[in-house]
């Protein structure tokens, strides 16, 4: 009795029409070329990611900004916080304010204070929000532009010492610009 031949993988890979199967990567070329996301799906983006959903808006206390800083974060903590004005916002301080998920904890190492997970309300008064405001987005940008403006002139200097030619290009005078000093809310 004759035996068949035993038919292998590469055999039946050979009956099917290889040249005529489209590859993969053909088919999902449009997916795989376009994966760079545009701005306005950007934009959709942040509007889905349901910005302060966790943490509810404190009321506006007069005469005070209000934030609510981590307890867990080890470059910008509460102690360093205390020591630039910022103190717990107390449930006296707020009392129309509904409490509901958020909890009033009493007697902790931060006082009695208003507190969701590691998160803590506090308050700072508006003459020191105001003044590091300005310090942190005017001086700070105005000294940093400053310092960009000399260094511009002084590559000029010492390109026309030697002769050389440098073209300055638009922006180094607007640098040097006064800029009214801007209000933070």
């Amino acid at each position: 009795m004759a035996k068949e031949p035993i038919e292998t993988q590469d055999d039946r890979l050979k009956k099917q029409d290889m040249e005529a199967r489209i590859s993969r990567s053909e088919e999902d070329r449009d997916i795989a070329e376009n994966r760079e996301l545009t701005d306005d799906m950007r934009l959709e983006l942040l509007r889905g990611m349901g910005l302060q959903t966790i943490l509810p808006d404190i009321p506006p206390i007069p005469g005070f900004h209000v934030v609510w800083l981590s307890t867990a974060n080890g470059r910008d903590s509460i102690p360093a916080r205390a020591r630039l004005g910022y103190t717990p916002v107390r449930p006296s301080d707020v009392p129309s304010f509904h409490f509901g998920d958020t909890s009033v904890q009493r007697g902790t190492q931060w006082g009695d204070c208003i507190m969701i997970n590691e998160m803590i309300a506090y308050k700072l008064p508006m003459r020191l929000y105001q003044a590091y405001m300005e310090e942190l987005h005017h001086k700070e940008p105005l000294r940093q532009e400053s310092a960009l403006a000399e260094t511009a002139r002084r590559i000029r200097r010492e390109a026309q010492g030697i002769k050389a030619d440098v073209e300055m290009y638009d922006g180094l005078e607007e640098l040097e610009q006064p800029v009214p000093k801007p209000i933070f809310t």
